[in-house]
């Protein structure tokens, strides 16, 4: 037996002894906690917990998963170490407001009163939709190493045809990323941006001065929503919405790996697996639904996402 098959003998052993004695110790702590939730609530006493407390517990458990959580929790349910991790989440995002009242009007930002106005916004979209395109970021947040991080995702919505393209997915969305996204989506090529005239997108400071110069030096106007206005990038933020309440937002991602992967199921639903009421219930990607064969249904994402088959005759 050769000097290396002896030492990955040894430190296989090694490794299930250290193994086998973790799991002797794993057993023992929660039959502790059985026990002394059991004199507790015989007692009558109830376990409180402070939100420090139940944000390191939603901290630790969720990204266990369920299954890990129901073999091994024992004070608390898995569901409720869910519900603790959605209000970690949501905590991320919650800033204290300074300005209070009704938000000016669109008259101080440069928009005249309907009336004045030569064309509707709506009816300038309608008119224009195969040239105009439509950009906005959604974020997730992500588990790694360094603790729960916010990825930020930049995606561009064809107008006319309900086309999504997903532009790219970053914790650092620096000028210098959005200015090689920019040269991607104006590639004379394959440039998502290459048919359009027009790109609607919000005044978020991450659109950089340099992207929006990339773009119009392409050809490619940008036309900027107005302050508080969402229905001004209406179509955006409706893709927004579906991924997020059919996908993003029923899961737990450790590393961005498994975020992309994600997104990449939606997108492919998205695109060819679901109708859209805005262009007529027609599937995006164009495909004709068989008309013969015996209905079945398919699943995304471990059965996340649904759609119904015609199985070929």
């Amino acid at each position: 037996m050769t000097p290396t098959i002896q030492l990955q003998l040894l430190l296989a052993t090694f490794a299930g002894r250290v193994g086998h004695q973790q799991s002797r110790a794993i057993s023992y702590l929660i039959e502790e906690n059985r026990v002394l939730k059991e004199q507790l609530e015989s007692s009558g006493k109830r376990i409180l917990f402070t939100a420090d407390q139940r944000r390191q517990l939603a901290a630790k458990g969720k990204p266990r998963g369920r299954r890990a959580l129901e073999a091994i929790a024992t004070i608390v349910t898995p569901d409720t170490i869910s519900r603790w991790h959605r209000r970690l989440i949501a905590e991320k995002w919650t800033y204290p407001r300074n300005n209070v009242g009704r938000p000016g009007v669109m008259k101080e930002h440069g928009i005249e009163p309907a009336p004045d106005r030569p064309t509707s916004w709506r009816t300038f979209v309608r008119s224009h939709a195969h040239l105009i395109a439509a950009a906005d970021f959604f974020t997730t947040e992500v588990w790694t190493a360094r603790g729960l991080v916010t990825h930020y995702t930049l995606f561009v919505i064809d107008i006319a045809t309900r086309r999504v393209h997903i532009a790219g997915t970053t914790t650092h969305p620096t000028s210098e990323w959005m200015e090689q996204i920019a040269r991607n989506l104006t590639d004379c090529q394959d440039g998502f941006l290459t048919a359009k005239q027009f790109l609607i997108i919000d005044r978020d400071a991450l659109f950089s001065p340099k992207f929006k110069a990339i773009l119009g030096s392409s050809g490619v106007e940008i036309l900027l929503t107005a302050y508080r206005a969402p229905n001004m990038n209406a179509f955006a933020e409706r893709f927004v919405r579906s991924i997020k309440s059919e996908c993003l937002s029923q899961m737990v991602f450790v590393g961005q790996g498994s975020l992309d992967r994600a997104i990449a199921e939606f997108v492919a639903h998205y695109h060819d697996e679901r109708s859209h009421q805005g262009i007529g219930n027609e599937i995006v990607s164009g495909a004709m639904p068989q008309r013969i064969g015996q209905i079945e249904v398919k699943d995304r994402l471990g059965g996340l996402l649904n759609y119904y088959h015609r199985r070929a005759a």
